[in-house]
């Protein structure tokens, strides 16, 4: 709306809404939020659209536009937007401003129409400045025209006839270049002068700028509102005066013809702005007035949505508004209210989510499917019968119905794939609003887990930690990404645990005032933790996976999951996963590896989720994995073996669970002997896990030999992964194995090597091999028992309570608490019947152990 001296200076960009600049400087917080506006805006821009159609009840006539004397300008000098001295500028034609003016001289918004003092301000520069507008063309067209049609690509989509020397342009090879010949061919209009191009906005009644514009200047100055919009275009452009002055009138005016429309349900005026201040201004009296719960000037209260919308607009609006007024002529082309629905949807899931958590390739996607909108709409409507005679000039005379056939054919394929990417973007949305909305109680879900959390781990940096256990040994997630998640968990329990512990003082000694400083500390610690949690999931499921930035992408994604998992949030991991996993297929070595290592997460997920979990659909996917391996060289083998091994135990864990049997931990009531105890698939998944850990231990023994002793982070990475899969090992051998194997050479090599980490604190799993290794020497006590053999049942029942007492530790879950007190019951109950005088009488043996163990 700024008066210009010379042609109009436009900033190259291509956006939704005019705060997605490309600036390096500002901090990816802003970015997002600038990006969450602008999708949000262009939601707002279709809810918007259904209001004026149904205030007017009319499907086509729902507005009355308005542009200011800057575009007006735009659009009538035409090429010297692009070319100085008849060379054509650097510019990028797909700027949706420009699509706006384009669509206007065309007619496809209407008639344009003018406030009464930006007619004055067009008259004046038109009669005065001869530097935009001369009296005599002063540059070239012929010679500007194909460098522009070389700049858009429509010059390499000429295919000229080498007999006839004729040219035409191939229709199927037009999707990227629809838009940009759209715009190019406008600014030939006229052949590019300002008169020419007056004439035709004249003759065509699309601007009428000879008509003279009346209004009440002296009475519009008395409002209150023109001194608020003043005093605010003052404070933002104070060189700018009397620009000011003319718009805060402007302005005024518009509110009077909107206010007559409500009254009258006529059509609601609309004003086009492509100036950031005037943007500025309309949020300046949003906010303002609904501060003061009072309804904004220039705004229409939307029932549905429960908001403020403006009648200031900007481009995105009026190609939406554009293209619908165009096809509404024409039946057959209903794909644009398809997209304007999908719009509409997008707004309720943006309503919901974190401004800083909403990904940059889902406003890129919406920006393409509006171009794409665009450009089904110029196929349609444009190439048919009526297409401009620029553009006539570029294709061959062909037999009329030739040529519709091939129009027809176009259409119907854009037509297919706007929908197909439309509905991925609703799903998108969707998705992320469904994840915020799963991830609102995680400040419960923390203070809840802070109480079971060993800080000192944490604090002093203990190597092995709790994190590593489930995340780097199992999974074999990367040691930097556990180390993010400690530092964000360790963060969140920080603040849990100081809230809690102000939370708990006696009532005297409460320091409100401290109390509530502390509460908004953690809210915000949780806020912004959980929008990192969200943003991380969604920069990975929707970023462009290339090359160059993979490995960070699935970094963020392990990093999201991670805290989820730690968080016991495993309904919703599954959800992540199955977007992924959907999202991207797999592709060569590297993206079966990525797949596998997110499928093992997925099935523990499964498991996990539930009191009764879904086996056979968990059994299922692993099998899947199984078939992989027998199929496939697959690199990191031993990863996959680990969390294989991870995951048929829990399979075999839930069954009991399930079953509510606890006996089956010690089924030796009949015999030690004990594989007959065991039937099915239960039996299987154990034995399976077992060998999978032999299996697994075996690989890293390979790669340990080829290692450079120089490597120590590597070795000890391996170490822990041994030490990890022996005790598993050796606890599938108690719960499988018969005598023979239970006094084997490798099973004693395996609890040996188990002691050993022990001893020199080699501890991965914290209590759980001291409380394999009490177990053991448990199983091998009941052997004893059966044979009779009182000194080495003592021996064994003395190691069993000596592992068993390392094994309890204060910081134990409930769940592993009762566990440990049921080995030590088992322990106390056998260390009971040594001296039993039926330790001398075998069948009597067995029938106390069948009792004791019932």
């Amino acid at each position: 709306m700024e008066k210009i001296d010379k042609v109009k200076d436009l900033r190259l960009f291509d956006n939704l809404y005019h705060n997605l600049e490309d600036q390096s400087d500002v901090s990816e917080e802003t970015e997002s939020r600038r990006i969450h506006g602008s999708l949000k805006k262009l939601a707002e821009d279709a809810r918007f659209y259904e209001y004026c159609r149904k205030h007017t009840g009319n499907s086509r006539a729902i507005n009355e536009v308005y542009f200011d004397a800057a575009s007006i300008v735009d659009m009538l000098i035409g090429l010297q937007l692009v070319s100085i001295n008849e060379e054509l500028r650097d510019q990028e034609f797909r700027l949706s401003s420009w699509r706006v003016l384009a669509m206007a001289f065309r007619g496809w918004l209407g008639k344009i129409n003018l406030l009464g003092p930006h007619y004055e301000e067009i008259i004046d520069r038109i009669q005065e400045d001869r530097r935009v507008f001369p009296l005599k063309e002063q540059f070239t067209y012929a010679k500007i025209r194909p460098l522009l049609l070389e700049a858009t690509g429509l010059s390499a989509l000429i295919k000229r006839n080498s007999n006839t020397g004729e040219s035409n342009i191939d229709l199927n090879e037009m999707d990227d270049s629809a838009v940009p010949a759209f715009v190019v061919t406008y600014f030939l209009k006229g052949k590019g002068y300002w008169k020419n191009r007056l004439k035709q906005l004249n003759d065509k009644r699309i601007i009428e700028i000879t008509k003279q514009i009346e209004y009440d200047a002296a009475g519009v100055i008395e409002m209150p509102l023109f001194e608020e919009i003043r005093e605010q275009l003052d404070l933002r452009r104070s060189r700018l005066t009397q620009s000011n002055y003319v718009d805060a009138i402007a302005l005024c005016i518009l509110q009077q013809k909107l206010e007559k429309a409500l009254e009258e349900k006529s059509p609601i005026p609309v004003f086009f702005s492509d100036t950031k201040n005037v943007d500025e201004i309309i949020e300046y009296l949003h906010d303002h007035y609904t501060n003061k719960n009072e309804a904004p000037p220039l705004h229409v209260y939307d029932g549905n949505s429960k908001q403020y919308m403006s009648v200031v607009r900007q481009s995105d609006y009026f190609v939406i508004h554009g293209i619908s007024h165009e096809l509404g002529k024409d039946e057959d082309h209903h794909t644009v209210e398809d997209f304007r629905k999908s719009l509409s949807e997008l707004n309720a899931a943006f309503n919901v989510i974190p401004s800083q958590a909403t990904p940059l390739e889902l406003l890129e996607e919406i920006q393409q499917l509006s171009i794409q909108n665009f450009a089904l709409g110029f196929i349609a409507s444009w190439l048919s019968e009526k297409a401009d005679v620029e553009f006539k000039e570029l294709l061959t005379e062909r037999d009329k119905g030739e040529l519709q056939s091939e129009v027809d054919e176009y259409i119907e394929k854009l037509r297919d794939d706007l929908k197909k990417k439309s509905a991925n973007v609703i799903n998108k949305a969707k998705f992320i609003r469904e994840i915020w909305r799963n991830l609102k109680p995680l400040g419960k879900s923390i203070r809840e887990n802070s109480k079971h959390i060993d800080t000192d781990i944490i604090e002093e940096d203990v190597h092995i930690d709790f994190v590593r256990n489930e995340l780097e040994t199992r999974f074999g997630m990367s040691t930097h990404v556990c180390e993010e998640i400690e530092a964000t968990l360790w963060e969140l329990y920080t603040h849990a645990r100081e809230l809690q512990d102000l939370q708990e003082q006696p009532k005297d000694q409460k320091d409100d005032q401290q109390l509530n400083s502390k509460r908004k500390e953690f809210r915000r610690a949780i806020k912004r933790h959980t929008v990192g949690i969200v943003s991380n999931i969604l920069l990975a499921l929707f970023a462009k996976i290339d090359q160059k930035d993979k490995k960070r992408s699935l970094d963020n994604l392990a990093h999201g999951l991670g805290i989820l998992w730690m968080l016991d949030q495993f309904g919703f991991i599954r959800k992540v996963l199955r977007s992924f996993l959907s999202t991207y297929p797999r592709e060569g070595e590297n993206e079966g590896q990525v797949h596998r290592f997110f499928s093992l997460l997925n099935i523990v997920a499964i498991i996990k989720q539930s009191d009764f979990p879904d086996l056979a659909l968990a059994a299922e996917k692993v099998s899947e994995l199984e078939e992989q391996i027998e199929k496939e060289q697959v690199s990191g083998k031993y990863q996959l073996l680990t969390g294989l091994t991870y995951v048929n135990f829990l399979l075999w864990d839930a069954t009991l669970t399930m079953e509510n049997d606890l006996q089956w931990y010690f089924p030796e009531a009949a015999e030690a002997v004990i594989p007959e105890h065991f039937g099915g698939q239960t039996y299987e998944w154990l034995i399976t896990a077992k060998r999978y850990a032999a299996d697994a231990i075996s690989l890293i023994d390979e790669r340990v030999k080829t290692t450079e002793k120089s490597n120590t982070h590597k070795l000890e990475y391996y170490q822990r992964k041994t030490d990890y899969l022996k005790n598993n090992e050796i606890f599938f051998i108690i719960y499988t194995a018969g005598k023979e194997e239970l006094m084997s050479p490798r099973t004693r090599s395996l609890i040996n090597s188990l002691g050993n980490a022990i001893r020199n604190r080699r501890i991965v799993q914290g209590f759980r091999f001291s409380d394999t290794l009490s177990r053991y020497h448990l199983r091998r006590a009941l052997l004893f028992y059966l044979n009779g053999d009182k000194l080495k049942l003592r021996a064994q029942i003395g190691q069993a309570k000596d592992y068993c007492k390392m094994a309890k530790k204060p910081d134990l879950s409930l769940q592993q608490d009762a566990l440990i007190a049921r080995l030590n019951s088992e322990i106390t109950e056998l260390e009971s019947l040594i001296n039993d005088p039926i330790m001398s009488q075998e069948s009597n043996r067995e029938a106390r152990l069948e009792k004791l163990y019932a």
